[in-house]
């Protein structure tokens, strides 16, 4: 830059031309913004009332801004140019590795082009039937390793299935056939279930077991099943408390107490054991 101003200098002296060093430039600059100064402004009232160092002090103010103007433009000249120059140099770099790249693919290419011609046997995306008879045996071998031990699986779990039935019900035969009172209220329901299984009217005995006070469940369940199986009684059947055989209402299985419905599942008991 200063070679050129130089040059410009050197240029215009031997033409004749006056040569303005910055310091004029500066003043000569100056002198064209207090020039362009309105005349309304000096004419005002508030600039008359002015004393002379505020009159000064606005003109420096004036002065500076202006200066701080024209270093911000020449700034920004600065920045825009040298955004230019890296602008244009990122393009030619990514011309050259745009360019590269396209050689080296038309590189591959030739190469590719230059494999398959020179290669005798056709390209072929399927396997040969050898490989296909190979797979498909392989295959049917899995299959039938497969059958076999599902049907191995299938007839032990039977088995065991069966046995485990089998000593389940020798058990609940075994419960069923003891005469002995020392069983608690739920080997009783045990009981129940494995007569009304075979068709069977219960024991009286295991009815009253069921029903001793405390908590179990199942009560109300055994009871209407009794009812429901064994004398085909089901819904508005029970008898209130104060006598089985008045002329009363009638209660619902599902509303009558535990009590109410025991007694009259055991006075039906004792009606059915009676006329046998």
């Amino acid at each position: 830059m200063e070679q050129s101003n130089m040059e410009r200098n050197v240029v215009q002296t031997e033409m004749g031309g006056k040569v303005l060093t910055e310091e004029k430039k500066r003043r000569k600059r100056r002198d064209k913004l207090l020039d362009s100064i309105p005349s309304e402004v000096l004419d005002s009232e508030a600039f008359d009332q002015m004393s002379q160092n505020e009159v000064m002090e606005a003109i420096i103010t004036y002065m500076n801004a202006n200066e701080r103007r024209l270093e911000s433009r020449k700034r920004k000249k600065v920045e825009k140019r040298k955004h230019r120059e890296v602008t244009r140099e990122w393009k030619r770099s990514v011309k050259e590795q745009a360019l590269t790249s396209l050689d080296a693919k038309d590189a591959r290419a030739q190469v590719f082009r230059t494999e398959t011609q020179s290669s005798s046997s056709p390209l072929s995306f399927t396997p040969s039937v050898k490989i296909m008879q190979k797979l498909r045996a392989k295959r049917s071998e899995q299959s039938k390793k497969a059958f076999k031990t599902r049907l191995m699986n299938s007839n032990s779990s039977q088995t065991s299935s069966s046995n485990e039935m089998t000593r389940l019900r020798r058990r609940y035969k075994k419960d069923f056939d003891d005469d002995s009172d020392d069983i608690s209220p739920v080997q009783a329901i045990l009981r129940i279930d494995m007569a009304l299984d075979h068709k069977k009217l219960p024991s009286s005995s295991d009815v009253e077991i069921m029903l001793k006070p405390g908590r179990l469940g199942r009560r109300r369940a055994v009871l209407k099943r009794i009812l429901n199986d064994c004398f085909d009684l089901r819904g508005k059947c029970v008898p209130p408390s104060d006598g089985i055989d008045n002329g009363g209402s009638l209660l619902f299985v599902t509303k009558c107490t535990i009590d109410e419905l025991g007694s009259f599942v055991l006075a039906k008991m004792s009606e059915r054991v009676s006329n046998v």
